[in-house]
């Protein structure tokens, strides 16, 4: 969605994701397989072929390709790295730019492959919080938090652009002060300048997800970060928590960032 009227394209090399991120809209969408099986698209490098190649004679080649907006190909195993090598090498030929979202490993030789096109590479890295019990509830899959800081270093180690997502912020859960402060710096002695921030969007099917997969007194303190006046029933869960939570948050994120030489952006795609 918030790619829509920019001529920017999404690519998924897959359906399903093995990050396995229990807040995932995608994992409760309608586009959700029902479980944590993953279909790969083993033939999508033709159709991207074909598709360029129609876009090319009506002069619409993409300005932008972002990889990764459902599915995080860095995040399975061989087969998938395999094929987002491939993917790659097909719109850097094309001298296509690509914005890769990612909380993944890049595997060595893609790594060498980006750095040979850094010129048309943005990566954005996403973490949560610093904390383990977070990743063991939230993103039981994914790399922890040092693991994320590790690989941040060794994408700007080749040469990459590079920016952060602190990203999904969960009332109580990942919007502390004591958390983001530690996130924020680590981010600036990883040598990183920007990072763009967003709350939860929260629906029904997430929060149900979410009572059966996370404790339930982390579950309690999250549906209470969500109330609202205008959200009196517990029933009804609120997309977004309470305008003063959210904005007393940012400011503190910004003036932080601003103190360490970072600059800060609000995602428009999950703020009104």
């Amino acid at each position: 969605e918030g790619l829509k009227d920019t001529g920017a394209r999404s690519l998924n090399l897959a359906r399903g994701c093995q990050n396995k991120c229990n807040y995932c809209s995608f994992r409760v969408g309608p586009a959700s397989l029902g479980k944590d099986d993953m279909i790969i698209y083993s033939d999508i490098v033709s159709q991207m072929t074909e598709e360029l190649a129609l876009l090319a004679s009506k002069g619409k080649t993409p300005g932008l390709v972002v990889l990764n907006t459902g599915t995080d190909c860095f995040a399975g195993g061989v087969e998938i790295q395999d094929l987002a090598f491939d993917a790659i090498s097909l719109l850097l030929s094309r001298n296509i730019p690509i914005h890769i979202l990612t909380k993944g490993r890049i595997a060595d030789r893609t790594l060498r492959l980006l750095e040979s096109g850094a010129a048309l590479v943005k990566l954005t890295y996403s973490l949560a919080s610093c904390e383990p019990d977070y990743y063991r509830q939230f993103e039981p899959e994914a790399l922890d938090y040092e693991e994320r800081l590790a690989e941040i270093e060794r994408i700007r180690g080749a040469g990459l652009s590079i920016d952060a997502r602190i990203e999904p912020l969960i009332p109580v859960v990942t919007d502390s002060r004591a958390q983001l402060d530690i996130l924020v710096r680590a981010l600036r002695s990883a040598g990183l300048t920007r990072f763009q921030t967003a709350y939860l969007r929260m629906n029904q099917d997430i929060m149900e997800r979410l009572r059966k997969t996370v404790d339930p007194l982390t579950v309690g303190v999250l549906e209470g970060g969500y109330l609202d006046r205008d959200y009196p029933e517990r029933s009804v869960i609120p997309p977004l928590p309470p305008g003063d939570t959210r904005r007393k948050v940012y400011r503190y994120l910004w003036d932080r960032a601003k103190s360490l030489g970072m600059k800060m952006t609000i995602s428009t795609c999950s703020n009104p």
